[in-house]
């Protein structure tokens, strides 16, 4: 019995996937190059909650997928950004390590051709 359950227990790692993925961004506004605040920030395959840029158009979103992927780890996510009187913006953005530049990202007013 014991043999099983430590069996079990070196082998179920092999199955397991825990990936960080992280992404970072400051959004601004196409015309005028400002930094937007409050943003939502919405990942496309996640149930997380919007999240919010802040004040200098900065945001950042991390989470562990602990789900198997056939080919590794993803090594994107898809957003979607929206602000009132901006165009929603649908963006998929490498992964970055911890520390990296964050992407730049620009949204067009509604107004704006």
């Amino acid at each position: 019995m014991r043999q099983k359950v430590i069996f079990l227990l070196l082998t179920g790692g092999l199955f397991a996937c825990e990936c960080l993925e992280t992404t970072q961004g400051i959004v601004l506004d196409y015309a005028s190059k400002t930094p937007l605040a409050k943003v939502h920030i919405y990942p496309v395959r996640r149930t997380q909650r919007a999240r919010l840029t802040d004040s200098s158009g900065r945001f950042e979103i991390s989470f562990v997928s602990g789900f198997f992927e056939k080919n590794g780890c993803k090594k994107t996510m898809t957003l979607v950004l929206s602000k009132p009187g901006y165009d929603s913006l649908r963006i998929t953005l490498k992964n970055q390590r911890p520390g990296a530049s964050p992407d730049t990202l620009f949204l067009r007013g509604s107004q704006d051709d």
